[in-house]
């Protein structure tokens, strides 16, 4: 009988602690050359906020030595949701990385993704080339897509070409 009454607060314990045992925290740091452009760039994903800013603040200090390591971040949160990293070609070959967070959806993390390829191509749309999704990830940080999508400006709207 104690069983039976202690059975609805279980299941009402396990669907709220559930969620946030897996949640995750998602970082992105970017380090930059003297003349502005972009030297280095990382991002990760860990159990605790401040376990995931020291990993993408490392790793690209790591990226980013010949500048004497100076990162700063672009974009944290936590939980993780859905998380995006976009890369940004210009016409001189260089990337500009651009990361997102806490997106409840995967199509609205495309779209956050897509609205930073538009701004860029608006912000220089002389020396933009394309966009690609690097990398997409689930709350859960168990899945990922890589290579999502790439767009490029044609007929005057933001494409997908693949």
């Amino acid at each position: 009988m104690r069983t039976l009454i202690l059975l609805p607060a279980m299941i009402v314990a396990a669907l709220f602690t559930t969620p946030a045992a897996r949640a995750d925290s998602f970082a992105a740091a970017v380090g930059y050359n003297d003349d502005g452009s972009e030297a280095a760039f990382s991002w990760c994903r860990r159990s605790t906020l401040k376990g995931t800013k020291t990993c993408a603040l490392n790793s690209c200090a790591s990226d980013n030595s010949d500048n004497n390591g100076d990162c700063e971040f672009t974009v944290w949160c936590e939980p993780g949701s859905w998380s995006g990293v976009l890369s940004i070609i210009i016409s001189d070959g260089g990337v500009k990385h651009v990361a997102v967070c806490e997106k409840s959806s995967r199509k609205l993390a495309l779209k956050a993704l897509k609205h930073e390829c538009k701004a860029a191509h608006h912000a220089d749309p002389s020396n933009f080339k394309s966009c690609v999704v690097e990398n997409l990830q689930a709350p859960d940080a168990q899945s990922s897509d890589t290579n999502v999508v790439t767009w490029k400006y044609r007929n005057g709207d933001i494409r997908a070409v693949n």
